[in-house]
């Protein structure tokens, strides 16, 4: 398996294509400041050079291997560090990832993230199940992903998949059946207000009955709020609750 795999046809960028885009390469100065007050592992890939341009420190990602070393490794860190069954996971999701993009206005491109889960496999034989998200960062002029920045954390699901295709701009969620492969629009999870001070509450560590007195309502009442959320967002514990929400900027 080659990394071409990876890089859709449609995609194809001529070189003459980024001549003026060539100047804006100090955007990647801003990407490592906010790698330095971002939990996430951050990346950026480069289609035109089918390579990554840039990869933080964060180890997460680097399955054991330094920054220099992935970025060298490019597309070969996939081979490397990916189980087989995920690795074809991951060219399906190119493939369905960029028929979606070509089907929107050039205009509204940078409007979409798509975000999965696969596993990722260390150098020690540890496998941990992450959430990828990928966000266009640069289009040519005739609305070809040039350059994206990725994001990836540990994954709140229990196996991989999980293909979802997010618009920014209007809140709408694609989720993406890989059993029928067809894509399907999804609700979008609206949490209360109640329901909204529960959660932060939760993050500052208050337990239920910190967060009982502080809302001044019974336990039970907690209880239920957290039941409520939990349900919704298709969780069992507050923790994957928390990670789920900031994932997906419910609050």
């Amino acid at each position: 398996m080659k990394k071409e795999f990876f890089f859709n046809s449609k995609n194809r960028i001529a070189l003459e294509e980024n001549d003026e885009l060539d100047n804006t390469c100090s955007y990647i100065d801003s990407v490592k400041a906010f790698s330095q007050i971002c939990f996430s592992s951050i990346y950026i890939i480069n289609y035109e050079r089918q390579s990554f341009e840039y990869v933080c420190d964060n180890p997460l990602f680097l399955c054991g291997h330094s920054a220099q070393e992935v970025m060298d490794m490019g597309y070969e860190f996939y081979f490397k560090h990916v189980p087989p069954e995920d690795l074809e996971l991951l060219i399906e999701i190119n493939e369905i990832g960029f028929d979606f993009f070509e089907r929107q206005l050039i205009e509204n491109r940078n409007n979409f993230t798509i975000s999965y889960d696969f596993h990722l496999e260390y150098i020690n034989g540890k496998r941990i199940l992450i959430n990828h998200k990928l966000t266009p960062l640069l289009l040519t002029k005739s609305g070809k992903l040039w350059k994206s920045i990725c994001l990836v954390d540990m994954s709140s699901q229990k196996s991989s998949g999980n293909i979802h295709i997010i618009n920014n701009s209007s809140g709408e969620i694609f989720y993406y059946c890989l059993k029928k492969k067809i894509w399907k629009t999804k609700d979008m999870v609206y949490l209360s207000s109640r329901e909204k001070e529960m959660i932060q509450l939760s993050m500052k560590g208050y337990t239920v009955r910190d967060i009982s007195d502080a809302m001044c309502v019974s336990v039970e009442s907690v209880k239920f709020y957290r039941r409520k959320v939990f349900n919704r967002l298709g969780v069992n514990t507050i923790s994957e609750a928390i990670l789920k929400i900031n994932r997906n900027d419910l609050i």
